[in-house]
Parts: structure tokens; C-alpha cells; sequence
């Protein structure tokens, strides 16, 4: 059995970001959180993922809004731990 990679790409809506998300999704045995400022405005990454969807993860932060990173943060380890113990919960600041 392999080990599944974790990697979070901020900025992941458009350009060298969303091309990051492109190429790990290509890979075996790697999951993505991939965060965004607007997911609303976020469509290529949306359609970029759909395929993926058990892999990937859009996650709602602006790194220049300090209390959006706090959340982003504290969900994003949350949801981590909850994946190493076998569960499937969603925060509410994750994008399905």
C-alpha cells in the first residue's frame, strides 16, 4: 500500500497556481487542498478538479485577510486530522 502525499496550493484559482494543482492531480496517490479567495470566480479550478473530486479540496482563504487565514488554518489541520482517523466530515469553510 502507498502512502498518499498531502500538499496545500494557495492561490490556486488561476495561473502557476492552478497549473500545481493540474500536475499533482496527474499523480498517483496525492491529495490537494487547494485554496482560493473567491470560489465563486473560481471555475477553472472547479473544472480543473471535477474529476478528482475524491482527491481535491477548494478551500475559501484570503492570506491577506487575517481572520480568513486563522479559519482557513484551523480548518485545513482539522480536516487532516480527521482524514488520518478514518472520517469524512467537512468544516463548513470548505467548498463542495
Amino acid at each position: 500500500m502507498m502512502t498518499t502525499t498531502t500538499y496545500l496550493i494557495i492561490g490556486a484559482s488561476r495561473g502557476i497556481g492552478l497549473e500545481f494543482v493540474n500536475q499533482l492531480l496527474a499523480r498517483e496517490n496525492t491529495y490537494v487542498y487547494a485554496t482560493v479567495r473567491h470560489p465563486e470566480t473560481a471555475s477553472l479550478l472547479e473544472t480543473a478538479t471535477f474529476q478528482h473530486a475524491d482527491r481535491c479540496r477548494i478551500l475559501k482563504c484570503d492570506v491577506a485577510d487575517e481572520r480568513s487565514g486563522e479559519v482557513g488554518i484551523s480548518c485545513l489541520s482539522y480536516k487532516i486530522w480527521r482524514r488520518r482517523e478514518g472520517s469524512v466530515i467537512w468544516p463548513e469553510c470548505f467548498i463542495e
